[in-house]
């Protein structure tokens, strides 16, 4: 299945504010990003907000994670004008504490988040 991600959440994602708190993944990590995404050392479902949650790779506390909303409604300005289509799109991405992603709303569907 076709992932999208819109120019929007890539520079929602590589933001300043984001990479001064360290959270931001680099922007050799956003460029390979279907690499990753098909190699994700980790999927998890979010089961209180509906995503698909990749984690890429896992380093000492930190894990960097990619979220995929499936069938999202995505409106866009097509040569019709404004259109709605069902999307799988990449939200949002950066790096957060592992413990994080073992808390009991997200269940794992493949891989593990051990180092």
């Amino acid at each position: 299945a076709a992932v999208s991600l819109r120019d929007t959440e890539l520079l929602h994602m590589a933001r300043d504010a984001k990479r001064r708190r360290g959270a931001a993944l680099s922007a050799e990590d956003l460029l390979n990003l279907p690499a990753h995404l098909a190699n994700a050392r980790a999927t998890l479902w979010d089961t209180e907000d509906p995503a698909l949650i990749y984690v890429l790779n896992v380093a000492t506390n930190k894990a960097q994670k990619v979220v995929v909303r499936v069938n999202w409604t995505m409106r866009t300005n097509g040569a019709q004008g404004r259109q709605t289509m069902l999307a799988n799109a990449v939200r949002t991405a950066g790096k957060v504490q592992v413990g994080d992603l073992k808390a009991d709303r997200y269940k794992l569907i493949e891989g593990d988040l051990e180092k």
